[in-house]
């Protein structure tokens, strides 16, 4: 339980790791766990922790990035484009 606002502010911000996170995010922008993790110098597990509590008090926010679309249209490129002596093996259900 908070006392007062300074002491929820105080909480919010306190942690080894937690103004690493926010001056990593504020200088570098959006970033994927592993990257903020080498930035920060935490572990897994301190990290996870860390940003856990930042989401928490929205400080911070997660967005998850789809990357099968992506994969999904190189795929295709690659069955559209390759050479004819190139055999693919693929499943055309999973494709769309």
């Amino acid at each position: 339980m908070h006392r007062s606002p300074l002491e929820y502010g105080i909480s919010a911000f306190a942690g080894k790791y937690k103004t690493r996170i926010i001056c990593s995010l504020m200088t570098h922008g959006p970033m994927r766990h592993k990257e903020l993790r080498q930035l920060t110098d935490a572990n897994d597990q301190a990290l996870s922790l860390a940003l856990k509590e930042l989401l928490d008090y929205s400080i911070v926010n997660r967005h998850q990035y789809n990357e099968m679309p992506l994969l999904h249209q190189v795929s295709l490129w690659a069955i559209k484009h390759h050479e004819d002596d190139v055999t693919f093996e693929h499943d055309n259900s999973r494709l769309g």
